[in-house]
Parts: C-alpha cells; structure tokens; sequence
C-alpha cells in the first residue's frame, strides 16, 4: 500500500507541467439542516453551471456537482444532516499519465 501511494506521489509530482485544469468544489452544510433543501440547492447549481463558457470546465463542474448530490445521502440519515454539519469536497484533476484518468484516494 506504502509504495501504491509513493507511486502515485511520484507521478503526480513529474505530471505538474502537463495539467490541464483543476477543479474544486467544496459544499459546506451546517448541522439541522433538511436533507431536500441542500439536494434542492444543488440540483440548482447544476443547472445554473450550465452557463460556464469552457466546455472543460463545464463538464468538470457539473459531474463534480452531480458526485455531491449523489454522495449526499450516504453522510445523511433521517432527512437531516449530522448535528455537527457536513462538509464535502469533490472535484477534477486532469493529467496525462498514462492511460490513467483518475487519481486514487487514500484514507
């Protein structure tokens, strides 16, 4: 596992020169709140994201968006978010390594 994560450091670090783009998105929900009006808020960013000139971007924001919404009712539970709130991260990183397209998480 060690050396899956230096592996995947080391290409990170000679890919730099060849990234296209970076998307990032952060949602922070605060404690109490209905589960149907953070999904209806999202819902609403991803049809406002249709108006992002690059296509590149554009597409990134939206599926990044869409990860959200989806994930969103795995961290819930009753209708409402933890007491303590939620905060989520989703985003895009595109490199030219290989024939790899996505980079692996590690917890």
């Amino acid at each position: 596992m060690q050396s899956e994560i230096e592996a995947t450091l080391r290409n990170l670090v000679f890919a730099q020169p060849e990234i296209k783009g970076t998307t990032l998105i952060t949602y922070i929900v605060p404690g109490s709140i209905d589960l149907w009006l953070v999904s209806e808020h999202l819902t609403s960013e991803i049809a406002t994201a249709i108006n992002i000139k690059s296509k590149h971007v554009r597409h990134a924001v939206r599926h990044s968006l869409k990860v959200l919404l989806n994930s969103l009712e795995d961290y819930c539970y009753k209708g409402k978010t933890p007491d303590n709130g939620l905060v989520m991260l989703a985003g895009a990183l595109d490199l030219k390594i290989t024939d790899q397209n996505t980079i692996p998480c590690y917890l």
